[in-house]
């Protein structure tokens, strides 16, 4: 025996609609999911940028440490070494921050480096670490919060805090014409923070004990 069903025109309309509906808001949000995931993020190029300028400051150092060895300024000379050092520290981890978020690094191509007198020099690395330590890494932070890459962004708090110590003894050494005196300079080998102290307490900042400090020769 057949059964038969009463057709409602209505009823049949209302669930269609729904359904459409349905799909029409899957279609949406995976669409809003790919836009999101398809997003470039600022952060790969701000580390590009930054890895460009720690390179070029590493090789500007090593430069400025000759010069002040011709000119007799022995003391001067180390920091600047120990300068280089902490600069190609943060450069190299640039590079692998990059890497990490599945960008591909551009190796830096060196340039041209005026040298002047090495009271000259002094200005110089103090105006460059200003603008690390007081307005590039600043601005790397809030990017890099805004994209929620906090790993990164306290990685460039480390970099931050360490140029605003190089900054501190760039500023010391102008301020007396090259006469600093000759302690040692050690410097962290992980966030490239370095110090000028008679005993090496290591890095407080990166936990680095006393024996795994680089000294600057």
């Amino acid at each position: 025996m057949t059964r038969t069903y009463p057709f409602n025109p209505r009823s049949f309309v209302l669930t269609i609609t729904a359904l459409v509906l349905i799909a029409s808001g899957t279609f949406i949000g995976c669409r809003q999911q790919e836009e999101i995931e398809k997003r470039q993020l600022i952060t790969p190029d701000n580390l590009q940028t930054a890895y460009n300028r720690e390179a070029r400051l590493a090789l500007t150092y090593e430069l400025f440490a000759k010069k002040a060895e011709k000119e007799y300024f022995t003391n001067v000379a180390r920091m600047y070494r120990a300068a280089a050092k902490a600069e190609a520290i943060h450069a190299s981890a640039h590079l692998e921050q990059m890497k990490a978020l599945g960008a591909t690094p551009r190796l830096y191509t060196p340039e041209k480096v005026t040298v002047g007198t090495t009271l000259q020099t002094l200005k110089m690395a103090v105006s460059d670490e200003q603008i690390e330590s007081e307005s590039m890494y600043p601005n790397l932070i809030a990017t890099a919060e805004a994209e929620h890459l906090n790993d990164v962004a306290a990685q460039f708090r480390k970099y931050q805090r360490a140029d605003a110590q190089q900054l501190k003894l760039f500023k010391e050494a102008a301020e007396k014409d090259g006469a600093i005196s000759r302690v040692p300079f050690y410097i962290c080998p992980k966030c490239g923070g370095f110090i000028l102290a008679t005993k090496n307490p290591g890095c407080v900042d990166c936990g680095v004990k006393p024996e795994e400090m680089l000294k600057a020769s």
